[in-house]
C-alpha cells in the first residue's frame, strides 16, 4: 500500500541510540546492544554488509505484513509523553539464521515498542545478510509510517473511525429536530470510541456538539481539546504558519480548525466556565486573525495541479521540437538534446537552459514557464479578500462573546476605518451600515454554534417540536444572514469520502 511505506535500509555509520557500546575492528564494527528482556538478540552485530538482508516477495510483501499484523496500541497513541506516534526510525536485527528482533527503544511508548517488537518477531524468516560471503547477523533501520494518509489515524483505528463516522452521518437535522435518545447514543458511542484514542475532527465536532446540548459540557470540551491539539498540530508551523494549503489532498482544514476552536469557547461558555471560555476565545480569535492574514484558499487538487503542469511540459517540449524560426535558434547539439530527452521532464530542463541561455525567446514558451512556477509556488493565488472578509465577520463575533457588544462594535469601526486595509474597510462599511448589534442574545449566538437542531423527547412532528424548530430555524437563519457560519462548518470530506 502506497500510504504505508517500510524502508529498510543498511546502517553504516550511525550508531543506534539502543547501543551499548561500539568497537572499531579495522573496516569493521561491532555493536552491543541492551536486550532489556528481548531474546535471540546476538553480542555482537555488523553494521557493515555486501549483501543486505531481503524480505522473501520484496517491499510489497512487507508492507502486507505490516498492515495485516501491527495493532497500534490505544494506550500509545493517547499518551502525550512520548513523541513518537508514526514509528520512525526503528532498529531491528537480522541475525544470520533469518530470524528478525526489534530491540525495544526508550524514546516509544512501552505498548508500543512491545507491539512492534510481536509484529517482528512474528514475520517470516529474511534471506540474511553476506560480508565476505559469509552470512552475518546485521543492525537495520526500519523507516515506517503506519498513519492513514487522510485523518492521520492509525490504520488498525481506521475501523473505529469508518464506524464514528457512519453513526454521525445517523443524525437526523431535519425539519423537527433530533431526540434526546437519539442524541444521546450516538454522543456516547463517539464518547466512548474516543477515550480509546481513536478520533478524528468530523466525528469530534460531532460528538462533542451532541454532549453539550444534552448538557455534558465536560466531556464535550474534553473531547475538543484533546482532538484539537493533535489537530493544529497537522496544519500549523511550530512558527505558527499555515503548513497545509490544499485541504483537498490533506487531512487538514483550516476552516474546520477554527470552526472546532469556536465551538470550544461556546461549549465553555454555556458550561459558565468563563477563565476557560476567554482562553478558548483568545484562541479562536487569533486563528481567525492568522488565516485571513496567510490565506486559506486552495489553488485546485493535487491531481489538478500535476495534470495542468504535465499538459504545459508537452505543450512546450512540442513548440520548440516544431519551430525553426529567430524565436528558437538551436544548434544541432542543443536540438538534439531537447529532441532526444527520455522524458518531457528532460526535455523541458534542457529548453530552460536554452532560455537562460538566450537561444530561445519564443512568448509562448516563457508564459508556459512562469505558469508551471505559478503551479509548483505553493502559496500562489492562496489570499482571497472574500474569505479574509467572512474570517473578520466571524472575528467580530467572536470578540462579542468573549468582551461585549461594545468590544465588537469598536473592532466593526477599527476595521471600517482603514485598520485592516482599504479594501477590507470598503467592504466591512457596506456590511456595517445596515448592521445593528446584536443580532441576537449571547444565549442564542452560543446555541446557534453548538446545537444542529433543537432537542426535544421523540424527534418527531408534534406542535411543540413544530413551535421549537421554527424558533430555533429562525434564528439560525438570522445570525447566518450577518455572520458566514454555514461558510465556516461546511464540510470538505465526509462520510462519503470513508465508504468509497
Amino acid at each position: 500500500m502506497k500510504h504505508l511505506f517500510i524502508i529498510l535500509t543498511a546502517v553504516f555509520t550511525t550508531v543506534p541510540a539502543i547501543a551499548q557500546d561500539v568497537e572499531k575492528r579495522g573496516s569493521s564494527e561491532r555493536v552491543t546492544f541492551i536486550t532489556d528482556g528481548v531474546d535471540s538478540i546476538p553480542t555482537n552485530v555488523s553494521q557493515v554488509m555486501s549483501v543486505p538482508p531481503q524480505f522473501y516477495g520484496g517491499m510489497g510483501a512487507m508492507d502486507k505484513f505490516i498492515i495485516d499484523n501491527l495493532r497500534y496500541p490505544a494506550e500509545a497513541w493517547n499518551d502525550t509523553t512520548y513523541k513518537k506516534k508514526d514509528v520512525f526510525g526503528c532498529y531491528c536485527v537480522i541475525r544470520k539464521d533469518g530470524r528478525a528482533v526489534f530491540p525495544r527503544p526508550t524514546n516509544m511508548h512501552p505498548a508500543l515498542s512491545g507491539e512492534i517488537a510481536r509484529v517482528v518477531s512474528l514475520m517470516p524468516s529474511w534471506k540474511p545478510a553476506e560480508k565476505d560471503g559469509k552470512v552475518i547477523d546485521v543492525v537495520f533501520s526500519i523507516s515506517t509510517s503506519v498513519l492513514d494518509p487522510f485523518f492521520h489515524i492509525p490504520y488498525s483505528g481506521m475501523p473505529y473511525v469508518r464506524e464514528m463516522l457512519a453513526v454521525s452521518g445517523s443524525i437526523d437535522d431535519g425539519k423537527y429536530g433530533i431526540s434526546r435518545a437519539q442524541a444521546d447514543s450516538i454522543a456516547s458511542y463517539i464518547f466512548s470510541v474516543h477515550e480509546k484514542g481513536w478520533n478524528e475532527m468530523e466525528s469530534t465536532l460531532t460528538g462533542a456538539r451532541l454532549l453539550a446540548s444534552l448538557g455534558r459540557y465536560d466531556d464535550a470540551a474534553a473531547m475538543l481539546s484533546r482532538e484539537l491539539t493533535r489537530y493544529h498540530q497537522l496544519g500549523f508551523t511550530k512558527k505558527g504558519k499555515l503548513d497545509k494549503l490544499y485541504p483537498e489532498e490533506s487531512c487538514y482544514n483550516p476552516k474546520t480548525e477554527l470552526h472546532a476552536a469556536m465551538t470550544l469557547a461556546a461549549v465553555y461558555d454555556m458550561a459558565g466556565m468563563r477563565e476557560n471560555a476567554r482562553e478558548a476565545y483568545d484562541n479562536a480569535i487569533w486563528l481567525s486573525g492568522t488565516m485571513a492574514e496567510q490565506g486559506i484558499r486552495a489553488n485546485n487538487t493535487f491531481i489538478q495541479r500535476s495534470q495542468h503542469y504535465n499538459d504545459l511540459m508537452r505543450e512546450k517540449t512540442a513548440i520548440v521540437r516544431s519551430e525553426r524560426n529567430s524565436s528558437v535558434r538551436l544548434n544541432p547539439s542543443d536540438r538534439y538534446d531537447v529532441e532526444y530527452g527520455p522524458t518531457y521532464n528532460d526535455a523541458s530542463r534542457e529548453i530552460d537552459k536554452r532560455v537562460a541561455e538566450g537561444k530561445i525567446s519564443n512568448a509562448r514558451v516563457i508564459q508556459i514557464n512562469r505558469q508551471m512556477e505559478d503551479i509548483t509556488f505553493d502559496r500562489s493565488n492562496r489570499k482571497s479578500l472574500r474569505d479574509a472578509f467572512r474570517l473578520y465577520k466571524i472575528r467580530a463575533m467572536l470578540i462579542g462573546l468573549r468582551d461585549g457588544t461594545e468590544a465588537e462594535q469598536a473592532f466593526v469601526k477599527d476595521v471600517s476605518d482603514g485598520k485592516a486595509g482599504k479594501k477590507m474597510a470598503r467592504h466591512f462599511r457596506k456590511w456595517s451600515n445596515n448592521l445593528s448589534l446584536p443580532v441576537a442574545s449571547h444565549r442564542e449566538l452560543l446555541e446557534n454554534i453548538v446545537y444542529y437542531a433543537p432537542l426535544n423527547e421523540t424527534g418527531t412532528e408534534t406542535e411543540t417540536a413544530r413551535s421549537s424548530s421554527k424558533k430555533f430555524y429562525d434564528m439560525r437563519h438570522r445570525i447566518e444572514d450577518v455572520y458566514p457560519l454555514g461558510w465556516l462548518c461546511k464540510w470538505t470530506y465526509g462520510i462519503n469520502f470513508i465508504s468509497s
